[in-house]
């Protein structure tokens, strides 16, 4: 008796030590399409205690708008609780590792995949109280809602099957009913479209199953994978996701963090909308890969409290066969320069990218030759260039620098985006014979040309009350304009624009407003190589979008001032928005404050031999790095 109560003792122990150190991709199935995960949740949790974001999230300013914010919500909670017999402290975090993966399944029936999903949390020593706590709920909606459940077996554990619900069949469409179905557009197909109907893929799921194994707790949409889960965290063998090569290269190229994300490309089709879906696809796709490259696998990973920022993030792409179509012409590498003059001494957000764009009608012709149905020839006796022949035309002088630029000058209306042309009057003739900007008029200016969009043209912004006019449009820096000339094309802010032109071609720029922190935030970038780099004042740009989004709604509460039926309802609009607290709390908010917590970020881009990594670093404020 007493030799099987200690074998049922290590047993019960090894299982818990097993599920502590499992992390989601041992237990995701093999055919997994998106996994997230966090390594240990109690560590990622004292790693950011020790950064400002831990202080921004205690600090009173945030209690407070967190407390407006759920201010209806929480008596309804603590009530809920104490019904239950509950304390709100016993409701803790997964004290281990934390996941959830989305694979798909083959419904043998029909002959077609469908979704999985698999979520999985280790409590560790919190582990009886969740238990205990979702009994207890369980046991309520039993009770008062009817929410049935079944109690089954897996892998030697008790597990809940929980029943979905199934949805009425629609009625059958008779012949007066026929204009109202759902085509999908033209040669389309009827009910979804290119690639089917996307609800469709859910409609296979019938059940939901739940589980507790040790302090590890498993929410799944398929048994058998569910088994094999239980199974793994037992010390069985089993194929899983971390067992893929194209998910150990992705992870292999962004490294250890605290949270990590992969999407894998190869099984993705499988998720797109039954068999019609899946058949477009595997039309579609090889287009795809022919244009934007032969992508395996996405990742990242983000450390929090890392060697050299507060947060640092690494992403991939992975390209085991190397780099080909659109993503090939992301390919010259070039040393980090320093700031070009038009971005303003007052910049608050700055990001370059080299682009070949002289490949790009190349790529678009080959692509053509080999799917003859796409348009991109001119016909047979049609006078006039084909689609090729205009990229060739367009493409021809532009690149491959490209700056996309924000300052506090400008504002956050939109940025002004500079792309360099090596031949500003082929571009400039072209584009007027071909009156690609037939709704500008040209002027000239001191360092060229400038092509001003009316506002008519840009269209509004249709549904937005206050944005129709011209002038909340000219008030808000939303007046766009393209320039010709300093050896750049220029789009963006007409102001910004002019202002590009002034400068000359050689003029060298260099950021004042916070230069320290330029240089700070730069120095981990280091001289490069990189196919792009940029740098952002995060909180002047919050600040900046902050001050937007208040001069667009004091424009739609004008215009509904305009539009409403006298004094009493425009008081009831404003008595509505005054009582809802998530907008009570964003205009109470003092977002200048953020400084105190956030410091600049950066990033960087270079290329590998199977594909592209990027990494990111977001800093702390200077006195709180300095410490």
């Amino acid at each position: 008796m007493m030799n099987s109560a200690l074998c049922l003792a290590a047993a019960s122990l090894a299982a818990l030590s097993a599920s502590a150190q499992t992390p989601i991709e041992r237990l995701a199935p093999r055919n997994s399409v998106f996994v997230l995960g966090v390594k240990n949740v109690q560590e990622s949790r004292e790693h950011l205690k020790a950064t400002s974001l831990w202080s921004l999230i205690k600090s009173e300013m945030v209690t407070q708008m967190w407390a407006d914010a759920m201010a209806d919500v929480e008596p309804k909670l603590d009530e809920a609780l104490a019904e239950l017999g509950v304390e709100r402290d016993a409701i803790t975090c997964p004290n281990g590792a934390l996941g959830a993966a989305l694979f798909w399944v083959r419904d043998e029936e029909i002959g077609a995949p469908y979704p999985g999903l698999i979520v999985y949390a280790d409590w560790g020593e919190g582990a009886d109280e969740i238990s205990s706590l979702i009994e207890k709920l369980l046991a309520r909606a039993e009770e008062e809602q009817g929410f049935s459940h079944e109690l089954i077996e897996v892998a030697g554990r008790s597990a809940y099957r929980f029943d979905l619900p199934e949805e009425e069949a629609p009625e059958e469409a008779g012949e007066e009913d026929f204009d109202d179905i759902d085509m999908g557009g033209p040669g389309m197909g009827m009910g979804g479209g290119m690639f089917g109907d996307p609800a469709a893929v859910l409609e296979n799921i019938d059940a939901v199953y739940y589980l507790r194994s040790g302090s590890a707790f498993l929410l799944c949409t398929d048994l058998s994978s569910l088994t094999d889960a239980v199974e793994l965290l037992d010390g069985e063998e089993h194929v899983a996701l971390a067992d893929r090569e194209d998910f150990q290269g992705v992870m292999k190229q962004v490294g250890s963090g605290d949270l990590y994300a992969a999407w894998l490309t190869k099984d993705a089709t499988q998720l797109l909308g039954g068999p019609q879906g899946i058949g477009m696809a595997a039309m579609f796709m090889p287009l795809l890969k022919q244009f934007v490259g032969d992508i395996h696998a996405f990742g990242s990973a983000t450390r929090i409290d890392g060697a050299k920022a507060m947060i640092e993030k690494t992403t991939a792409v992975y390209m085991p066969n190397g780099r080909s179509g659109l993503t090939a012409l992301l390919d010259a590498q070039t040393p980090r320069t320093g700031l070009p003059a038009f971005a303003g001494s007052d910049v608050i957000n700055y990001n370059t990218l080299n682009f070949e764009f002289k490949g790009l009608p190349i790529l678009v012709q080959q692509i053509g030759q080999m799917f003859p149905m796409l348009p991109l020839q001119a016909p047979p006796g049609q006078e006039g260039p084909s689609p090729v022949d205009m990229m060739k035309e367009v493409c021809g002088p532009l690149g491959p620098q490209i700056h996309i630029v924000q300052s506090a000058t400008t504002g956050p209306a939109q940025p002004l985006i500079a792309i360099q042309c090596t031949d500003p009057e082929r571009f400039e003739a072209f584009l007027t014979q071909s009156q690609l900007i037939p709704a500008m008029e040209g002027k000239d200016t001191e360092g060229g040309r400038i092509y001003t969009l009316p506002l008519d043209a840009l269209g509004g912004m249709p549904g937005l009350p206050g944005m129709e006019a011209a002038p909340a449009d000219e008030e808000l820096g939303m007046e766009t304009s393209l320039g010709i000339g300093s050896e750049f094309m220029f789009f963006g802010p007409t102001a910004a624009v002019e202002n590009a032109l002034a400068l000359p071609a050689d003029a060298k720029g260099a950021p004042t407003t916070d230069a320290g922190a330029w240089q700070r935030a730069t120095e981990l970038l280091g001289d490069g190589p990189f196919i792009g780099w940029g740098y952002t004042d995060v909180v002047s740009l919050i600040e900046g979008q902050m001050e937007l989004q208040k001069q667009v709604m004091d424009r739609a509460m004008e215009q509904l001032a305009a539009d409403a039926e006298g004094e009493e309802e425009m008081a009831e609009i404003e008595q509505a928005l005054e009582d809802n607290p998530v907008l009570a709390a964003f205009r109470q908010f003092d977002w200048s404050s953020l400084r105190e917590y956030l410091g600049p970020s950066v990033w960087e881009a270079h290329t590998t031999e199977q594909g592209f990594i990027i990494n990111s670093y977001s800093l702390a404020p200077a006195a709180r790095g300095a410490e």
